[in-house]
């Protein structure tokens, strides 16, 4: 994974081209999730979720000393206390707490680990829960090297091999989103 980003133009592309609104129709935050999310950066959709509905915790796992740095500066300002900043690297096998949702927003394309990481995001997701990506559109003209971006269906079949049912995806300008869940 990339150590350094650049979190101001992140933070802008973010705003102009991913409308919170439909990341919370896909993730839809309700009382009593534990959503874990996975190179959250510096926490905007962490802090998105933790507004949204009352009684969501949120596992905000980054493993960049600068991003958690900025996210809980972020989470004073904002005095939310259900965003948990973890320092880990996002391949690493979450152990805090259990969780009923995963999301990870233009990370998945940069890891290793995918396989590894769906297989144990399936042993460790509850029936039913939920696994949300955002990724870069092939050829989308930002985000990372068009060789590096994962298209829908190498996504779709990559996550299906590992045990999740694709239910609801969506085309942006420059992302997809997509919603699966854990089914056996």
């Amino acid at each position: 994974m990339h150590n350094e980003f650049n979190y101001e133009r992140i933070q802008r592309i973010r705003e102009e081209f991913l409308p919170d609104s439909v990341v919370l129709d896909f993730v839809k935050p309700s009382p009593g999730d534990v959503i874990l999310d996975l190179g959250s950066g510096t926490g905007h959709f962490s802090l998105l979720f933790s507004r949204s509905a009352e009684n969501v915790t949120v596992y905000a796992v980054d493993g960049s000393d600068k991003a958690l740095t900025i996210m809980k500066k972020n989470l004073k300002e904002a005095d939310r206390k259900s965003v948990h900043p973890v320092l880990s690297d996002v391949c690493a096998e979450f152990k805090d707490s259990t969780f009923n949702k995963v999301f990870l927003s233009t990370v998945f394309h940069d890891l290793d680990c995918q396989k590894a990481l769906l297989t144990w995001l399936h042993r460790d997701l509850p029936e039913n829960g939920a696994l949300i990506f955002v990724e870069f559109h092939k050829h989308s003209e930002i985000g990372p090297p068009d060789n590096i971006k994962i298209d829908q269906e190498n996504l779709r079949n990559m996550v299906e091999s590992h045990g999740f049912v694709l239910v609801r995806k969506t085309d942006l300008v420059h992302h997809y989103v997509h919603l699966y869940r854990r089914v056996t």
